[in-house]
């Protein structure tokens, strides 16, 4: 029973690490693509300006 108890706490604390992780890795990919989506909103904004006069 001990030892199915070590185990199970070593593959928890895998998942937990590999979990944390994983976060990490989607708060990123959420700043991205927030940084993504103002830039095009710029680009649109720009191109509906259509040239300045001079």
């Amino acid at each position: 029973m001990t030892r199915q108890h070590e185990v199970l706490t070593a593959e928890r604390d895998t998942l937990r690490r590999e979990k944390a992780g994983l976060e990490e890795r989607l708060a990123e990919s959420e700043e991205d693509l927030a940084a993504a989506r103002s830039s095009l909103r710029r680009m649109i904004r720009a191109e509906n300006a259509g040239p300045s006069p001079a």
